[in-house]
């Protein structure tokens, strides 16, 4: 805010609460892109049980309202290393199973549809120039 004034906040609970203290996991910021801050939960000091995954959110800068959440995805701790965005796709190590996670919005789709009335009957649609 120019003035001063906070514009927003944010609390980030976990719905599936595995952590033993709370549902609240401590939460890191990651990166800002695209007119979102992407955060993150963090864990220090694991304990077993482990607990599986805690929420992935973006949130716009502007409004301060969820984008995006995706609970469970993965799990991170301080010492595992910050994910990375490139290309609209994030990539982050969960360090519960060690395995990386990469996420996005998915390849774009275009549908195009022609009218299949003006093929004489008989021809193929290879017969005509486009």
């Amino acid at each position: 805010a120019q003035t001063g004034v906070l514009d927003w906040t944010y609390t980030m609970n976990d719905p599936y609460q595995e952590m033993l203290w709370s549902n609240n996991w401590p939460i890191e910021f990651g990166f800002l892109a695209d007119g979102k801050v992407y955060i993150w939960h963090t864990e220090h000091s694991v304990i077993d049980p482990k607990p599986r995954g805690a929420p992935w959110v973006a949130i716009d800068v502007e409004s301060g309202e969820e984008v995006f959440r995706v609970d469970g995805l993965s799990r991170s701790t301080v010492w595992g290393g910050d994910p990375i965005i490139g290309d609209s796709i994030i990539v982050t190590q969960n360090t519960y199973d060690q395995r990386l996670v990469a996420f996005g919005k998915g390849p774009s789709a275009i549908t195009v549809e022609t009218p299949m009335a003006a093929i004489p009957k008989g021809s193929t649609a290879s017969n005509f120039a486009v």
